[in-house]
């Protein structure tokens, strides 16, 4: 069938021959066409944070970076080398900037100078000669690994303590462990970290290591931004191309092996100086029903001012402070804490705000925290009112073959419970069937007429029978009906081993 269409398609083009000149000459196009934005890698895949890399790397060109050059020292020229690290700081923290930045105006009227990276990296002075190249006065580049670095123009603290990957010469296994401790630091740092590559002191560099990638061997590699690089008009780039691969790694071996060899520290690991932990805030709840806001805010470098917190439509483009049913605003405010610590439950925020008094619907929590340095940080958390409400908390994900489970759960509702459908399925949302007798794992509950109802040790636990299934990974799935025919059905993974 193949062979029968290409012969009329050859007919129709003026045979086989013309029909191979219009296919070179398409190929032939399409290699001339520019391909913007290409990553020059052996099939790299699996970026760690992808959305956060993509958007430093589409705000920032080669040209934000801070670059390096190499003179002379005497004789009234300007000597750039042992500046490495303090390049690096600097990129490193306006990655940070570029990736809470809005716009590349945002991020122009924030992003740090070199002089005020030095002024808290070292302590020198710097200043720039009349070709517009930094230079300093001091006794040269240190970085303390003994206390906080505080950059508050950006709202950002950073600190060394994470810092001393120790010795050099390290085994295989041990420069593997270097590798993966900076991966998992890349994981919660997307703006990524400084390091410090150490063999003598005649071959010394810092750098940033922005992100990492598998190639197409699985092998783990890594993207860096190199001051002195940077100087020549490249901005992230592989570690292998980037002057610390070809100036410092190229021995024999492995490129990304003898830098990390001779890694001396990772430093400058990013933390905000305020923190807000929403954890424990549960995602469903039920209307009409109290409900306490778990939650806690704290802050390191200066007392809390003020709290802010609302509640807005997630649907809601413009953000608007939502209204509980009777219309007043689903909004609190605490000013002059004068602490380092507020817990919201039980306190005036979660005294003052009804949740349960919201129509049912997608909303998100916002927390606004200021502090006395006026610095701020805005979290939000999503969350749903169900008129019914169905709770699985404390239901274990991995279960025994043949041994008997009490199934936990809890139901609220709005309006009185007319049934509750339980069953168990398989990945496919098939009813599942014990392995004794072939019946259905399923039981049904009619004419409940309450407001609430307890799973654990109901009819439904008690003939719901999981020791009975055979081992693989299922749902259990509940099905409720309030009296005026609402319905809401809830479902969570689990697995027999």
């Amino acid at each position: 069938m193949k062979a029968h269409t290409s012969r009329n398609l050859g007919r129709a083009l003026g045979g086989k021959k013309r029909v191979l000149a219009l296919l070179m000459a398409f190929l032939t196009v399409i290699s001339l066409i520019p391909v913007v934005g290409r990553i020059t890698v052996d099939a790299a895949t699996s970026y760690n944070n992808s959305t956060a890399r993509d958007k430093i790397n589409s705000m920032l060109s080669a040209s934000d970076y801070q670059r390096q050059l190499s003179r002379s020292h005497d004789k009234g020229k300007t000597n750039i080398n042992g500046i490495c690290t303090w390049c690096a700081v600097r990129n490193l923290l306006n990655r940070k900037v570029a990736l809470d930045s809005s716009t590349y105006s945002e991020y122009l009227s924030r992003q740090f100078t070199m002089p005020e990276v030095v002024k808290n990296v070292s302590g020198s002075s710097i200043y720039k000669d009349l070709g517009d190249n930094i230079i300093w006065i001091g006794n040269g580049e240190t970085f303390p690994d003994y206390y906080d670095n505080d950059f508050s123009k950006g709202g950002y603290t950073y600190t060394t303590s994470e810092s001393a990957f120790g010795a050099t010469g390290k085994s295989k296994q041990d420069i593997d462990e270097r590798k993966n401790q900076v991966k998992n630091l890349l994981d919660e740092h997307p703006e990524g970290i400084v390091v410090q590559y150490y063999r003598n002191k005649d071959n010394k560099h810092g750098i940033v290591i922005s992100s990492y990638y598998y190639d197409s061997s699985n092998n783990l590699r890594f993207r860096v931004v190199d001051s002195v690089d940077v100087a020549s008009g490249k901005g992230e780039i592989n570690m292998e191309d980037a002057h610390i691969g070809k100036g410092y790694g190229n021995s024999s071996g492995n490129v990304t092996d003898n830098v990390f060899q001779h890694l001396t520290s990772y430093v400058f690991i990013a933390k905000d100086p305020i923190d807000i932990d929403l954890s424990g805030f549960k995602g469903h709840l039920p209307y009409g029903k109290p409900y306490k806001i778990p939650g806690l805010i704290t802050t390191s470098k200066a007392m809390i001012l003020e709290v802010n917190a609302r509640v807005i439509h997630a649907s809601d483009p413009y953000a608007t402070t939502a209204k509980y049913n009777n219309g007043q605003d689903a909004k609190s405010t605490v000013t002059l804490i004068g602490d380092f610590r507020y817990p919201i439950k039980s306190h005036k925020i979660d005294n003052e705000m009804s949740l349960g008094k919201l129509n049912p619907g997608n909303y998100y929590f916002e927390i606004k925290v200021t502090d006395t340095n006026y610095r701020t940080l805005t979290k939000r958390i999503g969350f749903t009112i169900d008129y019914i409400n169905i709770d699985f908390a404390g239901f274990s994900h991995a279960l025994t073959a043949g041994k008997s489970y009490g199934i936990p759960g809890t139901i609220t509702s709005y309006a009185n419970i007319s049934k509750i459908e339980a069953r168990v399925t398989d990945t496919y949302f098939n009813t599942a069937k014990y392995n004794n007798n072939g019946k259905a794992a399923s039981y049904s509950v009619n004419n409940v007429n309450a407001t609430s109802y307890s799973i654990a040790g109901s009819n439904i636990d008690k003939n719901i029978s999981m020791g009975r299934l055979n081992k693989g990974s299922y749902y259990f799935e509940v099905k409720v009906t309030d009296v005026y025919g609402r319905t809401n059905t809830s479902r969570i993974g689990f697995t027999i081993k």
